[in-house]
């Protein structure tokens, strides 16, 4: 799964002659369909406009690197929605993606992290579950792909006992002079016992949802299969889960992974822009409070970088000034621990009312 750490793997290994390239892949586009896509036009572009901008100090590695690249190319057959390359001259990674990028874009020199750093922002792990009275299946969806992870059933037919529908027939003085059976049931019984199955079972899955959490970090949650099912585990859900659940949604326990994803896909960006402007208004209200812990600007940030007080580092995307935006992050990733935000709509216009830029801090800048 690609994380932050993987960006900070590739900002490592950069020796600032590195060929960044994204293209949409995506071959439901018309322009992909063509005898020559689009995305393949770009790279021919691409490798045209860095040859010709390339300074002569670079043109030996240049040489090597576009070659690497071109043959790269000469074999490629789109198998996702999105490519994202970096090649330079002791570095070559590739990332099929299941999401497009932003748009085509092409870099030569230090590695261009801002559009990957886009993409693991926009498209976080998410946790799905989907729950009914006998089952449950638990799926992960990330960067717009979904995976299935694990699937649980109810252990309530494996026991041994039946429905009884007849009561024995009363002895002594109350049994009837024909000695018939009579009339009563343990349905109601029976039906109390089924229930107190269900419930366990839907326990045992809140139980595994928290243990999912607790394992393999996924910070978001969505609960779907039939209504009822769905709530039954939101309730039961240790308190310690319930902040990272999203919503709890009716989604038919047999939909398809592609359908899945379409219903939670709205959900969950309007879940991002909500957490987005809750964190730019935090860190604005820590900036502005006497002694706070946060940073307001260009300036101020780069001197909190510096630091390495860096805790979030937040913009708004589409960048506006993406050159400083990169000098900051190689700054804050060689200098700290900083994680980075990448923030879009009434957020992003929010920060730009404030300065363009902000961060949160470990501690207290000391003036």
């Amino acid at each position: 799964m690609l994380n932050l750490n993987d960006i900070k793997t590739l900002t490592s290994n950069s020796d600032g002659r590195v060929f960044s390239l994204y293209l949409n892949v995506d071959n439901s586009l018309p322009e992909n369909q063509a005898t020559q896509p689009a995305w393949r036009i770009f790279v021919k572009n691409a490798l045209k406009e860095t040859a010709e901008a390339v300074s002569e100090s670079d043109q030996p590695a240049w040489v090597d690197i576009s070659k690497r690249v071109e043959a790269y190319f000469e074999t490629y057959s789109p198998t996702s929605r999105g490519l994202a390359l970096f090649y330079g001259t002791d570095l070559q990674t590739v990332y099929e993606l299941p999401v497009p990028p932003h748009q085509n874009e092409h870099y030569f020199g230090d590695v261009n992290i801002a559009p990957l750093l886009w993409l693991i922002d926009e498209y976080e792990q998410y946790l799905i579950v989907l729950v009914d009275r006998e089952e449950a299946q638990l799926l992960t969806t990330y960067l717009g792909d979904t995976s299935r992870q694990e699937a649980m059933a109810s252990d309530r037919f494996s026991f041994d006992f039946k429905e009884k529908t007849m009561m024995p027939r009363p002895s002594g003085p109350q049994a009837d002079a024909g000695g018939a059976i009579t009339g009563g049931s343990q349905k109601d019984a029976f039906a109390d016992k089924m229930d107190d199955y269900v419930a366990k079972f839907h326990q045992d899955v809140a139980q595994r949802v928290r243990n999912w959490l607790k394992t393999h970090g996924a910070q978001r949650v969505i609960i779907g299969g039939d209504e009822k099912s769905a709530h039954a585990v939101n309730d039961a859900l240790h308190d310690a889960v319930l902040p990272h659940v999203v919503d709890v949604m009716n989604i038919p326990f047999q939909t398809s992974d592609s359908a899945v994803m379409q219903r939670i896909l709205p959900v969950a960006l309007a879940y991002e822009r909500k957490k987005e402007l809750e964190t730019v208004r935090a860190v604005i209200d820590l900036a502005k409070a006497e002694g706070g812990r946060g940073v307001l600007g260009y300036d101020a940030v780069e001197q909190a970088v510096q630091m390495q007080q860096v805790d979030l580092l937040i913009a708004p995307w589409p960048l506006d000034d993406p050159a400083r935006f990169h000098q900051l992050t190689m700054q804050a990733f060689a200098h700290g621990n900083a994680t980075i935000e990448l923030v879009h709509g009434e957020a992003a216009d929010l920060l730009r009312k404030e300065g363009g830029i902000a961060a949160r801090l470990f501690y207290v800048i000391n003036s």
